[in-house]
């Protein structure tokens, strides 16, 4: 069984590895790039307003996918010294290993680019507009989306600390290896969840340079996912460590344990509902330019942005 466990995890990562790799072929031809940009439109109900803005968006989900897509290909060559531990003959190796050294590098490309790109150019002698608040997550995420990642960081503590206390008081009582597994999963989640206001406020405080509101609410659209992402990250991590510290507690053959194994999985799958849903979320109504019907007052005209 550890033999084909292990046999099915070196395959699965060497189809992962191609699959990646012929996405960032198809996936960044421009044809491609457009057909996204135009997919994004609509799903986030934003025009363009000009054709060069939709050249930009299209360029710039260019870039966007050729980060994200490297970035997954080398974390999950990073992922490869992993093969040969004994994690690597464990049922939930990929979730706990593979996954976030995909999940984690992929969330930082999306950190990195937004950082670094400017999405609109405006002429020095173009008015520009500026916001009148200072931003806030929840004003990109909505307020459920700004709660749930500290809520699994809360739920993760308490487990943290409950396994620790039983590993001590009872120690031949919990698996080793489940134990040691938890234990990683939840430390670099904690540091994360840790790190992610940080990030966060990096990406809050970039410049947006834009000439009027719509160009603003496209700029909002890529820092959305930008937050949304690390968001997802934070989630999924949270949902495989705290999955994975039911594992460790449950007792051995029983039906408790076989439902434990599948938790890992679904943590990872859940968090997707919050930020993604089944065709993705628009904005929030305070980022639409006024004429989209969106809450007055997000922008004002004549500052720096």
């Amino acid at each position: 069984m550890d033999r084909t466990t292990l046999s099915f995890n070196i395959a699965f990562m060497a189809i992962f590895a191609v699959v990646l790799l012929v996405l960032l072929v198809v996936m960044t031809r421009p044809a491609s790039c457009y057909r996204r940009a135009d997919a994004m439109s609509v799903r986030l109900r934003l025009p363009y307003g000009t054709a060069a803005t939709r050249d930009v968006v299209a360029a710039r989900s260019r870039r966007g996918t050729t980060w994200a897509l490297t970035a997954a290909l080398i974390g999950l060559c990073a992922a490869v010294p992993f093969l040969a531990t004994p994690l690597a003959r464990e049922p939930y190796f990929l979730l706990i290993a593979v996954l976030p050294c995909i999940v984690l590098p992929t969330a930082t490309a999306n950190v990195v680019i937004n950082l670094r790109e400017r999405l609109f150019h405006p002429a020095p002698d173009v008015p520009r507009i500026a916001r009148l608040t200072r931003m806030r997550s929840r004003d990109y995420l909505g307020s459920a989306g700004a709660r749930v990642p500290w809520v699994l960081a809360g739920v993760l503590a308490f487990a943290l600390v409950a396994i620790i206390a039983v590993s001590t008081a009872a120690p031949g009582r919990l698996a080793p290896s489940a134990v040691s597994a938890f234990v990683a999963a939840a430390a670099l989640t904690l540091c994360l969840h840790a790190a992610r206001p940080f990030l966060d406020r990096l990406v809050l405080d970039r410049p947006q340079p834009a000439a009027d509101t719509l160009e603003l609410a496209w700029d909002d659209a890529f820092r959305t996912e930008t937050l949304r992402s690390l968001a997802l990250a934070a989630c999924q991590l949270s949902g495989i460590a705290i999955g994975m510290g039911a594992i460790a507690i449950a007792p051995t053959a029983t039906l408790w344990a076989a439902v434990a194994m599948q938790l890992p999985t679904w943590g990872a799958i859940v968090p997707q509902f919050v930020y993604v849903g089944w065709n993705g979320r628009p904005l929030q109504p305070a980022l639409y330019p006024d004429w989209l019907r969106a809450p007055a007052g997000s922008a004002v005209e004549g500052s720096a942005a």
